[in-house]
């Protein structure tokens, strides 16, 4: 079986792509938002392509998943926006406690989210 198009790749549910072209979608995710934040200054697209990274490592490289995640996670209380910031922060931990199995650290984020909601006045 053949590889789809690259272009393919970025548009490909999740569900349906190989660990291999998962990888390759997760990477290509990362290299735009790497453009979109260091090169273009666009904090609105470079985390949301940060977090579609984070999707396609979830299952198969949870730690790079981890440090997609992150730096979604610095683009949105770099601009202030704590309570989106704390909803990936929270997701971040379920990876941490699921996934790689660290338990410390899953509650070190599960915390750090809790406080960022509470600052929000949001229940948590």
């Amino acid at each position: 079986m053949s590889t789809p198009p690259r272009s393919s790749l970025i548009r490909a549910p999740w569900h349906v792509l190989t660990p291999r072209t998962g990888k390759e979608a997760g990477q290509a995710y990362r290299t735009a938002a790497g453009i979109q934040k260091n090169d273009l200054n666009d904090l609105i697209d470079a985390p949301l392509n940060m977090q579609k990274a984070f999707n396609m490592f979830r299952k198969i490289d949870p730690a790079t998943a981890i440090e997609c995640i992150q730096v979604t996670i610095d683009c949105y209380t770099s601009a202030g926006n704590f309570r989106r910031a704390a909803s990936h922060v929270e997701t971040a931990a379920e990876v941490l406690e699921v996934e790689m199995g660290d338990r410390k650290r899953a509650m070190e984020f599960y915390n750090r989210a809790a406080q960022w909601y509470e600052d929000d006045g949001a229940k948590a």
